[in-house]
């Protein structure tokens, strides 16, 4: 796979004006590097990275890029070197999250999917002030049944961490079966009543003999939070990163979707039709089957 990524990807890094160009770390896949850095100081320094399939855009000292367009928070930052020059790319965030984005796809294998629906029970989750006898757990648990039921028609073997209002253990969830894909279903909140949109979270990278599991549960991501804005209003918020027990268990690609933002009336309005979770479900179900092997 090293070779073929070697092979496969030309990455050029450019500016609108004003550039020098210097050379970034070499010992990482052997890649050929050219930087291009604008140097004004009204425009902080920018990176990105271009192959055939995206383009990636950093800025300097932070940790969200942009793959054609879709927010990816990265779990390093990406700085500058002050004194050498040189880009700091750190190498975990490089082998999972920048080598499967700028990849060819890499098929799944297997369709046995655990699907957890988040909360339930006494854990009621998010508060959802703007609808009566509304919950985050109800919509959890309907949003996973109906992509279930999606998958199940095309041949999927899908198994829950619940199939009623139950509260389950965290270390009862991501590990509770043996699966090939594990994804947990959970609605958002914030305090800001106008925060909104969809966002998937995979596991922090850790240990490199995880990298492998993490860059496939990237790609998982890409393809869900892509999926998601055919029937959303809202501005994707991205792929993210996080240590979630959930995740943390799984050992296969796993995700943990946020649905939108109950605590934002219009979201908290179209996450509780039944119409648009349906319209939801349908999406995230064929993401999942293109990226399984047939």
């Amino acid at each position: 796979m090293r070779k073929i990524f070697s092979a496969f990807i030309t990455i050029l890094l450019f500016a609108v004006s004003g550039c020098s160009c210097t050379r970034l770390p070499e010992d990482i896949y052997d890649l050929p590097y050219t930087v291009f850095q604008e140097n004004t100081d009204a425009v902080p320094e920018r990176l990105i990275l271009k192959n055939e399939r995206v383009t990636l855009s950093f800025t300097n000292g932070r940790t969200m890029l942009h793959c054609n367009g879709m927010p990816v928070f990265m779990p390093d930052k990406i700085s500058k070197d002050s004194k050498s020059g040189k880009w700091i790319l750190p190498e975990r965030s490089v082998k999972t999250v920048l080598f499967t984005l700028m990849s060819p796809p890499e098929k799944l294998k297997g369709k046995v999917v655990l699907i957890d629906p988040g909360h339930g029970g006494s854990d009621h989750g998010a508060p959802l002030p703007f609808i009566k006898g509304v919950s985050e757990k109800g919509l959890n648990l309907d949003l996973a049944l109906r992509l279930g039921s999606e998958l199940q028609k095309h041949g999927f073997t899908v198994l829950y961490t619940r199939t009623s209002d139950r509260k389950i253990r965290l270390d009862k969830r991501g590990n509770a079966y043996k699966a090939d894909i594990f994804i947990s279903v959970h609605h958002n909140s914030a305090a800001n009543p106008y925060a909104a949109g969809f966002e998937v979270f995979c596991l922090t990278p850790q240990a490199p003999e995880r990298f492998t599991q993490l860059r496939k549960s990237v790609q998982l991501a890409s393809s869900l939070q892509q999926a998601q804005q055919e029937v959303t209003t809202s501005r994707g918020r991205g792929i993210r990163f996080a240590n979630f027990q959930v995740l943390r268990d799984a050992r296969c690609p796993a995700v943990l979707i946020e649905a939108g933002f109950l605590s934002n009336r219009e979201e908290a309005l179209r996450c509780a039709d039944l119409n648009y979770r349906k319209r939801l479900a349908a999406v995230l179900a064929r993401a999942i089957r293109e990226n399984v092997l047939p």
